[in-house]
């Protein structure tokens, strides 16, 4: 299944290549695979030193809707959805924390298109904005392998416990 799905999309992107050149609506279709990075973890718990990152995966898909007004510039549309997250790990003594995050978002780009028109390599330059909507958050904490909650630590502004394990 996945060859079969792997074969469809790198079809459907060399029909898509063709149809740049000219004044013209088009379709296509676009997928990739993603590391992602969530940085600054102490922002969860000040208290705790920073977790170790560990490879984190993501992946995502879009329905692309274009316009060519002419062969050097168009517009393309974008509407698709995203799998990231961050897995990271640290050990304090015999402990074992890890904690994992899953985030999925609705994407909407928005990008001016510009081909060069070189002869032997055209570029492309693509500019806009991109719109993204948090569809769900989840955060899995565990301590040895037991999903956990430490009411230990105070946030010092609000005075109140930080649940660190809390979904």
């Amino acid at each position: 299944m996945r060859k079969l799905f792997s074969v469809i999309c790198f079809v459907l992107i060399l029909a898509e290549l063709p149809a740049v050149a000219q004044k013209q609506l088009y379709f296509g279709l676009q997928g990739t695979a993603m590391n992602t990075w969530i940085t600054n973890q102490n922002n969860y718990d000040p208290t705790r030193a920073d977790m170790t990152y560990a490879a984190t995966f993501g992946g995502g898909g879009n329905v692309n809707i274009g316009f060519d007004f002419n062969k050097h510039i168009g517009l393309l549309l974008q509407v698709g959805y995203a799998k990231l997250g961050q897995k990271s790990k640290q050990s304090i003594g015999d402990t074992n924390y890890t904690r994992n995050i899953k985030l999925n978002y609705l994407q909407v780009p928005l990008m001016f298109k510009y081909r060069s028109s070189g002869e032997v390599a055209q570029f492309y330059l693509m500019v806009g904005p991109q719109f993204n909507f948090l569809l769900s958050a989840e955060q899995e904490y565990y301590k040895n392998d037991a999903s956990f909650t430490d009411e230990s630590t105070i946030n010092p502004k609000t005075h109140k416990p930080i649940l660190i394990g809390e979904k």
